[in-house]
């Protein structure tokens, strides 16, 4: 499941549980670098970094943003 941090969730922050309701890690929205294409941080349960993930074409993020 993916909760939100809080109700107003303004900095894209998103905790991962299992099916026990423990953190096993977190989403986190890099808003600066999301006004032009979705850009996401990937933790794990400990705070540590374990990717990132972004939109492939910025070209087809710019025409979503933008119809």
């Amino acid at each position: 499941m993916i909760k939100s941090k809080s109700v107003f969730e303004f900095r894209g922050r998103h905790e991962v549980l299992d099916a026990d309701g423990a953190v096993i890690g977190m989403l986190e929205e890099d808003f600066g670098r999301s006004l032009l294409r979705s850009h996401w941080h990937v933790r794990d349960a400990a705070g540590t970094e374990a990717l990132e993930a972004h939109e492939a074409s910025w070209i087809i993020a710019l025409l979503r943003r933008f119809r």
